[in-house]
């Protein structure tokens, strides 16, 4: 299948240049090993890619998981002042209720 194509491939460039591409042995193995190499440089490139996928991913989560953290903090710390609100309110009415107890009587 391989030597069809590079054979498809001499015929092509000899209609555009105008001489004829022999298939020598030479030839054969030239074009065989152009193509293990390009075929090597896809593979990098591919692998490449995906690293630079999990790294994407990976920093993606990271921004998620840093956005979720500010979150729950400031909620966090709107609730603590909340109770502590409450509490104010909930002890200075007691205190208060306690002192008017302690004038009746």
């Amino acid at each position: 299948m391989a030597q069809e194509a590079f054979q498809t491939q001499c015929r092509a460039e000899s209609m555009v240049r105008g001489r004829s591409c022999k298939l020598t042995p030479f030839s054969w193995e030239f074009h065989e090993m152009k193509q293990i190499k390009a075929s090597h440089s896809l593979l990098s490139i591919t692998h490449s890619m995906k690293l630079l996928l999990l790294l994407s991913d990976e920093s993606q989560i990271a921004s998620r998981r840093d956005a979720e953290l500010k979150a729950v903090q400031t909620e966090k710390q709107e609730t603590m002042k909340k109770v502590a609100h409450l509490l104010d309110e909930l002890l200075g009415r007691s205190t208060a209720a306690t002192a008017d107890d302690a004038m009746e009587m």
